[in-house]
């Protein structure tokens, strides 16, 4: 496929629902205000703090957080210390937390209390948890019109509110259904194109040692995002296009707690995995998994070996349109920082100025970018011809943003997913439940504020 090929099908799939919220400037000034808020002023007392951290050589030192991640460590690391040797007066640290602790644990709650990290790396999933209570800083100025004219108009708009950029894109990763190929061809199995093939290969997969499929198990934002396209495949959405009211309990809904609920109680699927890399395919203990290309270059460095193939994601019938969802990351700021103009532009120098940076890193993560200028790079290096990588960016313009959600609604879909895998909860009880959860935050005036924040 050609540059331009690549840059006209990842522009289009740009024009699908579920891009990022439109924000306008009288809903975002009320949200800032109101209790939707609650965690904005310990980031401002902070910041009106003293002069922050200095290293022993009268540096200002940044804090940079991110996920542990094997196949970028190298990268990071080597671009941490190309910035700290071009600075004369600023030094950046940078550490790593678990991914299951990373969003949930170490991020919201350093956040929230106007501590933690300078620069870090946020989801487009989780941007509704900050932003709006003003615990971002926006990159003003620092990232300019020209740089981000490089970047998918998509990529930005799951990072901009009030028309203020929060971050700076530099991944987006596309979901799909991995598999062990040599195992499918001893099996002489296809990859399953419909949920009841899905349940079939799966059956056929599992033994006392192997699991038929993994799926993201834990209750977090990561296994909401590998279960929309389940729910979009049935034409399904969580909320109503003007979000007055819950619709996750439309027949849609029902049906695609029902398949993951079926998964994991008829012991096709774990009910316990590894998380966004699926270590326990490589392993053998799994001859599927739910997941997505991010995992393709962990795999190439850590498990050489393992044949790694993929196909869209299997649809409720025969003959279905298969979705996916992509994912983006983003190098944003702290509203607490005492270094804003420092924090700023190592955010923007890292993944927003010189393409180099972001090809070693997408080269390393084996994801698509959301820079024109990296991809048409990317498609001439041999890695990005090499399969699986070519199945996913035939899997590109049938995908759809990541959507934004508030917590009260995450919280509300992953409860249902768990209900309907653990607790052996009926699907319909377990959507009912969410839609009750969801319109009643959508009646409370976080709501009100939410559908003005929305766009409605």
């Amino acid at each position: 496929m050609s540059p331009d090929r690549q840059t006209s099908r990842m522009d289009a799939a740009g024009a699908a629902p579920g891009g990022g919220p439109r924000v306008s400037r009288r809903a975002f000034a009320r949200i800032a205000a109101s209790g939707l808020a609650v965690s904005v002023a310990a980031p401002l007392l902070a910041a009106c703090g003293d002069d922050g951290e200095s290293s022993a050589d009268g540096k200002v030192t940044l804090k940079f957080w991110k996920y542990e991640d094997p196949a970028t460590k190298s990268v990071l690391e080597q671009l941490v210390a190309k910035y700290n040797r071009e600075q004369q007066n600023v030094k950046v640290v940078m550490q790593t937390f678990p991914f299951d602790q990373y969003l949930a644990e170490k991020i919201t709650t350093a956040l929230s209390a106007g501590s933690g990290p300078d620069v870090f790396w946020v989801s487009a999933a989780t941007l509704l948890n900050f932003a709006p209570k003003q615990l971002l800083l926006p990159l003003g100025d620092t990232f300019t019109p020209k740089e981000q004219s490089d970047f998918l108009p998509q990529s930005l708009r799951g990072i901009t509110l009030r028309g203020d950029v929060y971050g700076v894109p530099h991944e987006m990763g596309v979901q799909g259904l991995l598999y062990d190929q040599r195992l499918m061809e001893r099996l002489r199995l296809e990859p399953p194109k419909t949920w009841d093939e899905l349940k079939e290969v799966a059956a056929k997969i599992k033994t006392d040692t192997r699991w038929g499929i993994m799926l993201p198990t834990a209750p977090d934002v990561f296994q909401n995002f590998i279960w929309w396209p389940f729910l979009w495949m049935g034409g399904g959405e969580v909320v109503s296009a003007d979000y007055s009211h819950a619709t996750i309990a439309e027949p849609a809904g029902v049906q695609a707690l029902a398949l993951w609920g079926d998964l994991v109680r008829d012991g096709l699927a774990a009910p316990k995995s590894s998380g966004p890399f699926g270590e326990e395919l490589a392993q053998g203990k799994a001859g599927m998994a739910a997941l997505g290309m991010w995992v393709v270059g962990n795999y190439r460095t850590t498990y050489p070996n393992v044949a790694l193939g993929a196909a869209p994601l299997p649809t409720p019938t025969a003959g279905g349109r298969s979705l996916a969802a992509f994912g983006g990351w983003y190098t944003a700021v702290s509203a607490a920082t005492k270094h804003a103009e420092e924090a700023r532009r190592f955010a923007v120098w890292l993944f927003g100025e010189n393409p180099a940076n972001a090809v070693e890193l997408t080269k390393a993560m084996t994801v698509l970018s959301p820079r024109r200028s990296v991809t048409a790079t990317l498609e001439t290096l041999p890695a990005f011809r090499k399969a699986p990588i070519p199945e996913f960016t035939r899997i590109w313009p049938s995908t759809r943003a990541e959507p934004a959600y508030p917590p009260e609604i995450q919280t509300a879909v992953t409860n249902a997913l768990q209900a309907v895998m653990f607790s052996k909860a009926e699907p319909e009880r377990a959507a009912e439940d969410a839609a009750k959860a969801i319109d009643s935050y959508l009646a409370s005036p976080d709501g009100s504020l939410l559908k003005e924040l929305m766009g409605s």
